[in-house]
């Protein structure tokens, strides 16, 4: 899922970036290989170069809620993480954990002889200090534990508690997540803290307990690289990957060329096209993977003509979800029934979603909005080089002319394109989005995504979502502990959204990462979908 950044200070790097490459004339084109990411000769053999879909848009793990998380998630860590490829929720930074009988106090063992990169040490102080400058910055995942969590406190030197407010069933997963309570150097947030909380510092310098530290970041080239943390808590023994090498490159058939030639060890975001023209190639392989990420396109609920629910539920008939299935993925999308991917245990019954492609039932509930013979225009935002999103729009803008209703497209990169959508004021009509779930529960992809608390910034509410029954049945179902009283109220939630068309539901990927074949270790995590697990791999 394509998240938030800090707009401004990326706006005001990227003046910076245009004035110097202007200055200077120099500076390779993102859509080409450049020498700076390529194997050199006697280059060391563990480096794992990887050719990514998404420009890097800052390192401040409070603020990093996109793609670029795999970055992020390489240079620091959390209390718990996820087992391997599962959502078993196992130690990290703390070694050990307790949860109060009534809910409302975890408390954290910290795990003995952790440093930060620059060599501060991990305790309670450090975890409590990340923590409170996270919810005080207020993006990506704090929302959530605003009104939940009432205070971190210091036990001692090794002992770290959360004392909430009021029981939030999901707290541990939340604190797994991988977007936003990860634990940063406390000397470098004091050191750095201006007036902006270290902001600044940390959009491009990192200060994690991380298994790599940042080399190097030039966004003139689309290039960054880490390399191994020496002093990394788990140690080096085995295989490992020492160095990553990360680059953005736009152009997809780019990214291919370049995986099929040896410059690249990993793909990633090659269209379906070109990933099916590699199975078989000597060489590369690909792994594939059910997952949980969705694909949608959000419509503005507030603004112009859908606002009206009847115009909503009408687009929603018009698309041809088995031609973007064929003729998009070719074949390689699992249906979207809803909010929820099937593989959720609160997923709505396919038999129970009402949106297929019947252009019938979208006249009859356009002429019932007031709009029988069409007559409006919308404007959907897509991502600049993205094949999924363009032809999906595509073909959306082919059937909804046949409604009479003008689809304009405006394709933009990622920086500008969340810029827009990030504000109700200046968001489109429709949007072509992926999202993922941040933690194992059903309520990361609800609240995130339709929560009124979470509209843009504040969460990744792009369809501008409001409803008080939704907000209220929100609230309730992070208070109790009873599984069945929450399956029904999900249940609730679910069929709200969909009753009401908030967003239009397209399909759920299939997980497919095109790599070299003497790329070993790679595991897929449904909840951590953008996450590359980097120490746990090595090349032969």
């Amino acid at each position: 899922m394509q998240r938030p950044k800090p707009m401004t200070l990326w706006t005001a790097m990227t003046m910076l970036i245009v004035l110097a490459l202007a200055l200077s004339g120099c500076g390779a084109p993102a859509s080409q290989p450049s020498d700076a990411a390529a194997p050199a000769a006697g280059d060391e053999a563990q480096t794992l170069y990887i050719a990514t879909d998404l420009d890097v848009t800052g390192l401040d793990p409070a603020v990093i809620y996109d793609l670029n998380s795999r970055i992020v998630f390489l240079l620091y860590e959390g209390l718990v993480t996820l087992k391997d490829d599962t959502t078993e929720i196992v130690p990290d930074l703390a070694e050990s954990w307790e949860i109060a009988e009534d809910g409302l106090t975890y408390t954290f063992r910290l795990r003995e002889g952790v440093t930060f990169h620059d060599g501060a040490p991990l305790n309670a102080e450090a975890v409590k200090k990340s923590l409170d400058r996270f919810i005080e910055i207020g993006q990506t995942t704090a929302y959530l534990f605003k009104g939940v969590l009432d205070e971190i406190v210091v036990d001692d030197e090794m002992t770290v508690s959360f004392k909430l407010t009021q029981p939030f069933t999901p707290f541990l997963s939340l604190i797994a997540s991988h977007a936003g309570p990860l634990i940063i150097s406390p000397t470098a947030l004091d050191e750095q803290a201006g007036n902006d909380l270290a902001q600044s510092y940390l959009f491009d310098h990192a200060a994690g307990t991380g298994p790599y530290k940042l080399e190097s970041w030039d966004p003139g080239q689309q290039t960054l690289s880490l390399v191994r943390n020496e002093d990394y808590w788990r140690g080096w023994e085995g295989n490992h990957i020492d160095r990553v090498v990360f680059r953005y490159v736009v152009e997809t058939s780019t990214r291919k060329l370049m995986l099929e030639q040896g410059e690249v060890d990993i793909a990633l975001g090659l269209n379906p096209d070109e990933i099916q023209s590699l199975e078989g190639v000597p060489g590369i392989r690909i792994d594939v993977a059910p997952t949980m990420r969705i694909f949608d396109v959000n419509m503005n609920n507030q603004d112009g003509p859908l606002s009206d629910v009847r115009v909503r539920q009408a687009i929603s008939y018009a698309m041809d979800y088995d031609g973007i299935r064929e003729f998009v993925f070719n074949g390689k999308l699992d249906p979207l029934c809803g909010p929820l991917p099937s593989n959720d245990p609160n997923a709505m019954p396919c038999e129970e979603f009402p949106y297929t492609l019947d252009m019938d039932k979208a006249r009859e509930l356009l002429a019932e909005a007031g709009y029988p013979d069409g007559g409006f225009e919308l404007e959907a935002i897509v991502m600049e080089g993205d094949f999924a999103f363009r032809r999906t729009a595509e073909i959306l803008q082919a059937q909804l002319a046949e409604l009479n209703i003008t689809v304009n497209l405006t394709e933009l990169a990622w920086a500008a394109m969340w810029e827009r959508i990030s504000a109700l004021e200046t968001t489109a009509d429709l949007v072509p989005l992926r999202n993922y779930p941040d933690y194992a529960d059903s309520f990361a992809m609800l609240g995130s995504m339709f929560s009124s608390s979470a509209w843009g910034a504040n969460g990744y509410n792009i369809a501008y979502y409001s409803n008080p029954e939704f907000d209220r049945l929100a609230e309730e179902v992070n208070l109790t502990t009873d599984e069945a009283a929450r399956a029904e109220m999900f249940e609730q939630m679910v069929k709200l959204v969909v009753d009401e068309a908030a967003t239009i539901y397209v399909g759920t990927y299939v997980n497919q990462v095109a790599m070299r074949d003497n790329v070993k270790g790679y595991l897929f995590n449904p909840i951590y979908t953008p996450i590359i697990n980097v120490y746990d791999m090595y090349k032969e």
